[in-house]
């Protein structure tokens, strides 16, 4: 999953306010520090194991945006729009995620077979989206608090 966080919306702030390339870095760093920490939230209660929350990252591409990113292949089906129906999820990766959520071993193989079959219940009623809400929360975070708190270090 890559996902691009763009600044553009706030450039004129970012033009008016930050014209040094090093002060536009470090806001844009922490831009991307916060949209990491929202998807990791959004991502914990999806996968017990945590190797969703540990593949997400953020890098700085260009002087106008920040990527936000997980490395991991089921990131955006799992926190976007559910596992559709089709082939049976990792046993495995199901055993740990019923284990740490106090289902029985015996519970995992059927819980397979019906994700197979209709798909997770994120699949099943449509959301909620947890990408675009995460995406929502960290633009609204940058404009109520990066860009205030900038616009007083730079005034």
């Amino acid at each position: 999953m890559r996902l691009e966080i763009d600044t553009k919306h706030i450039n004129k702030y970012l033009n008016k306010v930050i014209k040094d390339d090093r002060a536009r870095y470090n806001f844009l760093k922490r831009a991307g520090i916060e949209g990491e920490n929202q998807l990791q939230a959004a991502a914990y209660p999806i996968t017990v194991s945590g190797e969703l929350g540990r593949s997400i990252g953020h890098d700085v591409i260009s002087k106008t945006a920040v990527r936000i990113f997980a490395d991991s292949n089921y990131a955006q089906e799992a926190m976007e729009t559910g596992r559709k129906p089709g082939k049976m999820p990792s046993i495995n990766a199901l055993s740990i995620w019923a284990a740490k959520r106090g289902i029985p071993k015996g519970a995992v193989f059927p819980i397979a077979k019906k994700i197979a079959k209709s798909g997770t219940i994120r699949y099943r009623k449509s959301g909620p989206k947890l990408v675009t809400l995460a995406i929502q929360r960290i633009q609204d975070k940058i404009m109520r608090k990066l860009i205030p708190s900038y616009l007083e270090l730079y005034d």
